[in-house]
């Protein structure tokens, strides 16, 4: 997270880690996540959203990231719905994406922690964060489906539309792998993809093959874009 904003002009930043962000979502091996890095992604997620078929505990979580430290990444836990009273306020260290809404008083606590936080969800360009009256500008902005990890495909010239007034901190997502995640970087132009369902051999699982490629062909594409 920010400082408040008017123009939200200031240098995209995640724990450190600038654009072009290559996230790899959903990971609950240690291992995959240095597969990952050491194929080019920065970015690295744990989702704690229940229901999921990815979903770890925050003990996990937190051990995943124990795991990374010393990976020139940052780790972000990934939520739905984010109150004062979540656990996650007082012990997670690193960016937290938030899909759906963040009560201002667990954003106060973010902000006092410097937590960056990262907006996701369909409506992620059009959503304010307010603190004390004042707008905050998340530290990324995530578009992706209503539905996140249905491994859905979007409408790549659609989403460089939507996402041109925060193109700078914009991620997208839905349905990326190693077969389309260059076609979304050169079409879109976002600042960062994020891929999860497309990287799995079985809903859940992932592939270290599959994760090796995508991140490839992402650090090839946004070479080739010039980023």
């Amino acid at each position: 997270m920010t400082r408040p904003s008017a123009d939200g002009d200031h240098a995209a930043s995640l724990e450190g880690i600038t654009p072009p962000w290559i996230k790899v979502c959903g990971l609950r091996d240690a291992e995959l996540g240095h597969v990952a890095v050491d194929a080019g992604a920065n970015v690295l997620g744990c989702v704690l959203a229940e229901g999921s078929p990815r979903q770890v505990s925050l003990d996990q979580a937190l051990a995943l990231a124990d795991r990374w430290e010393s990976l020139p990444c940052a780790v972000v836990a990934v939520v739905v719905d984010l109150a004062e009273s979540d656990p996650l306020l007082k012990s997670w260290r690193g960016p937290i994406q938030v899909h759906g809404t963040i009560a201002e008083a667990a954003l106060e606590r973010l902000w006092t922690r410097r937590l960056p936080v990262i907006v996701a969800g369909p409506d992620a360009g059009h959503r304010s964060l307010l603190l004390a009256g004042a707008t905050v500008e998340p530290a990324a902005r995530l578009l992706d489906h209503a539905n996140p990890g249905s491994g859905v495909a979007h409408d790549w010239s659609r989403v460089g539309q939507a996402i041109a007034p925060f193109r700078t901190r914009a991620i997208v997502a839905g349905g990326l792998g190693p077969d389309n995640v260059a076609e979304a970087i050169s079409v879109a132009r976002p600042a960062g993809v994020d891929a999860s369902s497309g990287l799995e051999s079985a809903r859940g699982t992932k592939s270290e093959a599959l994760i090796r490629d995508y991140c490839r062909a992402a650090v090839d594409a946004f070479r080739n874009s010039g980023m």
